[in-house]
């Protein structure tokens, strides 16, 4: 329902967001597997609960990506790139 909505899922292999979250100070391997486990639960929950599709559901997005392939800073460019993209053709 909205023009310019650019929907994106960006996902990431679970060694990577488990590197990264150690990399952010003292938690163990164990600590962060329960992390990553606990926020990706909160945000299926909520986003099954406001949003139509299942969260995760590539179907429902304009795009999908996995973080892990480019890294941080390279998968915001080429998204940022994507959405610009999509604006010039409104």
């Amino acid at each position: 329902d909205y023009p310019g909505l650019v929907s994106i899922f960006v996902r990431a292999d679970i060694p990577f967001k488990k590197a990264r979250i150690m990399g952010h100070g003292d938690t163990s391997e164990e600590e962060a597997l329960e992390l990553l486990a606990r926020k990706d639960r909160k945000r299926k929950y909520y986003h099954n609960q406001f949003c139509r599709g299942k969260w995760g559901d590539s179907r429902n997005y304009d795009i999908t990506v996995n973080s892990a392939k480019l890294g941080i800073e390279e998968t915001a460019n080429t998204l940022e790139w994507y959405i610009k993209k999509c604006q010039a053709l409104l």
